[in-house]
């Protein structure tokens, strides 16, 4: 019964565009250089997934799962504890190859645009704590 039903997780997942046995996992390390905690969220296409709260001056380890044949990039959201967005970077695979896997969460860098507020996207799982 536990087999049948780790197999339905699995192809219901890979039918949904989820994890996919074989796909490269990565770790990924989210540091924060902000005064306060944040909490961070990977966004690809349009799922928004939580990924850690990481506190002042603190570096969190991740799993991504990522290829570097995947055309999409991944972007990183950071808000602080009152739901305020303090940072915004998107990063295809060669980027973080290119800064090994390691993400600086600077307060303040936004290049995503218009969202500021943790409430603006809806979050669809949750993922690390």
């Amino acid at each position: 019964m536990l087999n049948t039903t780790l197999l339905l997780v699995f192809v219901g997942a890979a039918s949904c565009g989820g994890v996919i046995i074989g796909d490269p996992s990565h770790v990924v390390y989210l540091h924060n250089t902000s005064d306060g905690a944040v909490l961070v969220y990977e966004v690809s296409g349009t799922d928004r997934v939580f990924d850690a709260r990481v506190a002042a001056g603190a570096t969190k380890e991740v799993g991504w799962l990522i290829s570097r044949t995947s055309p999409r990039k991944r972007t990183v959201e950071a808000f602080d504890e009152a739901g305020v967005l303090v940072f915004c970077q998107s990063y295809s695979y060669d980027e973080l190859e290119g800064i090994a896997w390691r993400i600086e969460i600077v307060s303040g860098q936004n290049a995503c645009g218009s969202l500021t507020r943790q409430d603006s996207r809806p979050m669809v799982a949750h993922h690390h704590q």
